[in-house]
């Protein structure tokens, strides 16, 4: 099957380059993009990853930032004709808090997840950075990926979700993450989340500068760097010089 690509713009958020790009470009801000993709194939609707949390829920726990020009994504979905009853399936590239909130919008849907993402996600490393991110501080409340927990589907390493979908296992950003390479009529186009935040990690082989595992980030950099030139990394705002991709 080929697939289009579409990616579901929900806000931005300016951060240091650094952040994204290991070691590189201190001092220097840009935008971030917040996105997920909706991937398209006749009457079939897939997202890859679900978002950070809505703006009235970052608004009562600071610990999350608010995002400029914020759309929800229901709405954005709306925007593409897309109910979101509709979803078939949402796969998450990490669990992370801005790419698996939202998925009270799709108890239909299944949830495609690493099996060592889970793991992790349940008991992140007892005072480090990770459990912010995986939403596991008190005041975080409940973590948005548990939403979807009734939902998902256990992934193990490398596997096809569907004919033209396959999800590649690539830890170092953190330790479950997946890419999800996708089929399309402009060849095969890499979505990475996070793994690939900024076109310049993908171009130079630099890993994110949320870093997990070094040795882990090249050895998955290797896997995925030669399967396609096309990657649609998870926070550059060049993504959104096209509406569809494919």
């Amino acid at each position: 099957m080929m697939y289009t690509i579409t990616p579901l713009m929900m806000g931005w958020k300016e951060y240091e380059l650094s952040e994204a790009i290991y070691r590189r470009h201190f001092g220097v801000l840009q935008k971030n993009c917040f996105v997920a993709y909706l991937l398209r194939s006749g009457s079939e609707c897939i997202l890859v990853d679900s978002g950070p949390p809505r703006h009235e829920e970052a608004i009562k726990r600071p610990i999350f930032p608010t995002l400029n020009d914020y759309v929800r994504l229901d709405d954005a979905l709306a925007k593409e004709g897309v109910k979101p009853e509709q979803i078939s399936k949402v796969i998450l590239s990490h669990l992370h808090w801005d790419h698996c909130w939202n998925l009270d919008l799709f108890p239909q849907a299944k949830v495609y997840v690493q099996k060592k993402e889970i793991n992790y996600a349940v008991a992140p490393v007892e005072g480090s950075q990770d459990v912010r991110m995986y939403g596991a501080l008190p005041e975080c409340g409940t973590p948005g990926w548990f939403e979807g927990w009734s939902q998902m589907v256990r992934v193990d390493g490398d596997v096809e979700i569907m004919p033209g979908i396959n999800v590649i296992l690539t830890p170092g950003h953190s330790p479950g993450s997946q890419c999800v390479l996708v089929d399309t009529k402009e060849g095969k186009y890499l979505l990475p989340g996070d793994f690939i935040p900024k076109f310049e990690n993908f171009r130079d082989g630099v890993p994110n500068g949320i870093i997990g595992n070094m040795y882990d980030w090249f050895a998955s950099y290797h896997r995925i760097k030669n399967l396609t030139p096309n990657c649609l990394p998870a926070h550059d705002m060049g993504i959104l010089d096209r509406k569809v991709y494919g």
